[in-house]
């Protein structure tokens, strides 16, 4: 029985393993994902230096791909990026979560890549992109993005779910900055004042192409705990989250997201003298492509968007109109067929609508 075990289930074992190892390398590739990492100097939540490049999947066929790139920064970009010290031309920051994080496309094709190849010889363009991060943090990497580089210009991407994350009531890492509501007034959270990487185990758990498969790619590993760190988090689609609370807690969650988006915008304005400000926010593309979107029950916030912006004297681009008019006019969808996230040509046409809106502010003349 030892004999049989050591001499032919063992080596039949392992000879499976590696063949499943092979597979789903080469074959059907696994999603191979970037380490994330907590900078507790910079009080920013990025990735990990020196990770190189990678190819993340999406589905159990990896029927959508693409090529993902570390830079010097520790952001997702197809560039490294100069310090403030070292530029001659002023520059664009664009700042956004798993959107502006672009994982699911290759980093060419980003809405910052788009932009940066439009503006070419006048500006710079430098994303700054993590995924699950909500539009309270999107202040905290202002301020990084001020501190190491000093933009002229700054694209704030916003999606919808990103209005009810950043209460600490809804989520609450310490990575991030949240907004407390609990005294009526709008309060930052304290970021954490230590590093936070994935353990050693968790990364030698997910070197296995086998085991990035079952987690990533077929989705088991939903609930693991260190999930911000090691994964994209998905965002929930615009019919998740707040939406599918009862009417008195919306009402409530309303009046909250009304005073912590406030709060939020006008601190980008005090804190930014003298650059341009541009929020731009998502469409809502499932109420587009099913033709509904008369009655989407999202675009209230991209009305509480344009009125706080007016009101705080920001620039405000909404794409839902010209997300709208190209899907009735070309038929082709904007987001992918395994992911709700823009594909390459939500990422082109985004970035092309941004442009249009730069130049139409003066600012990328």
């Amino acid at each position: 029985m030892l004999k049989r075990l050591l001499f032919l289930t063992l080596p039949s074992l392992f000879g499976c393993f590696l063949c499943g190892e092979l597979f789903f390398r080469f074959v059907v590739p696994a999603a191979a994902m970037p380490w994330g990492y907590y900078d507790p100097s910079d009080h920013i939540a990025r990735f990990e230096l020196g990770q190189g490049s990678g190819v993340y999947t999406i589905g159990r066929f990896a029927d959508q791909r693409g090529t993902w790139r570390i830079n010097n920064m520790g952001w997702n970009s197809d560039i490294d990026y100069a310090p403030r010290s070292k530029t001659s031309k002023p520059l664009i920051a664009v700042l956004g979560d798993s959107y502006v994080e672009a994982l699911q496309v290759n980093t060419n094709a980003s809405l910052v890549s788009v932009l940066r190849d439009k503006v070419r010889g006048q500006y710079d363009v430098y994303g700054f992109g993590k995924s699950g991060a909500p539009l309270s943090q999107y202040l905290q990497m202002s301020r990084y993005a001020n501190k190491q580089f000093n933009p002229a210009v700054i694209v704030i991407n916003v999606v919808h779910n990103d209005f009810d994350e950043s209460l600490l009531s809804v989520r609450n890492f310490p990575y991030f900055v949240g907004i407390d509501m609990k005294s009526g007034h709008p309060l930052e959270s304290p970021l954490s004042e230590v590093a936070i990487r994935a353990k050693t185990r968790t990364k030698t758990f997910l070197a296995s192409a086998i085991v990035r498969y079952l987690w990533l790619n077929l989705g088991l590993g939903a609930a693991l705990t260190e999930r911000s760190v090691i994964r994209d988090e998905t965002k929930a689609l615009p019919e998740q989250g707040m939406l599918n609370a009862s009417h008195s807690e919306q009402a409530d969650i309303r009046s909250d997201v009304y005073k912590a988006a406030d709060y939020v915008i006008s601190k980008f304005k005090e804190e930014n003298p003298g650059k341009e400000l541009v929020f731009m926010i998502d469409a809502p593309r499932k109420d587009i492509y099913e033709g509904t979107i008369g009655k989407s029950n999202v675009l209230w916030m991209n009305k509480l968007l344009k009125d706080l912006t007016e009101r705080h004297g920001c620039r405000f681009i909404d794409l839902t109109e010209p997300f709208n008019a190209k899907y009735r006019r070309d038929h082709v969808r904007l987001s992918g067929e395994h992911d709700y996230h823009w594909n390459e040509e939500g990422h082109r046409y985004a970035a092309e609508i941004l442009y249009r809106n730069l130049v139409a502010f003066q600012i990328a003349h």
